[in-house]
């Protein structure tokens, strides 16, 4: 249709610096799939409450990769992730919710990271970037109920009544996560 006028619709991208922004956006998400993909648990942990009641431990041997190379494997281990550098950052107050994603790195050292503190789980942002060189092999959601507060490191992920404390072995980013991080980063 020659001469037929382009026209500009509300909300879509209306220069080339639009569109390249658009574009980053778009590989930054394929990035993180690939990340979350190379560097992820094979076989299942059984992540769970550890001895001491503020930790979480493996009770299955795990099998993972680090940047897609070669596979790693970790023994059942008590106590092998420790929440409380993220005390601060994670406190929550009756009503809030986390996610921490349960770490290893290439020599089978645990450590922890988390989502944002957020309403509900639903709407807790992942950490961007995902850590690199690190498998994510479990995670733990906690809800704080209506009269308590948790605080990593301190109270116990068993406590009673008090919160909602999930186990999960695994890890895959949720469309929500994507989307949120593209929101955040226009």
């Amino acid at each position: 249709m020659a001469g037929t006028p382009i026209t500009q619709t509300p909300g879509s991208p209306s220069t080339s610096d639009d569109l390249r922004q658009q574009y980053n956006l778009l590989v930054g998400d394929v990035e993180q799939q690939r990340l979350a993909s190379e560097n992820s648990a094979l076989t299942a942990g059984g992540c769970a409450e550890a001895t001491t009641t503020t930790k979480a431990k493996s009770v299955n041997t795990i099998v993972y990769y680090i940047e897609g190379v070669g596979l790693k494997s970790k023994g059942a281990t008590d106590n092998l992730w420790d929440p409380t550098p993220l005390a601060v950052s994670a406190a929550l107050v009756a009503g809030q919710s986390v996610i921490l994603l349960l770490l290893l790195d290439a020599a089978g050292a645990g450590t922890v990271a988390q989502s944002s503190v957020a309403a509900t789980l639903a709407a807790c942002t992942l950490p961007r970037p995902l850590p690199s060189a690190k498998a994510v092999v479990g995670t733990i959601s906690i809800s704080a109920g209506a009269a308590t507060t948790f605080t990593p490191g301190t109270t116990a992920l068993a406590t009673a009544g008090a919160l909602t404390v999930t186990f999960a072995d695994g890890f895959t980013l949720r469309n929500s996560d994507l989307l949120a991080a593209a929101t955040i980063n226009r």
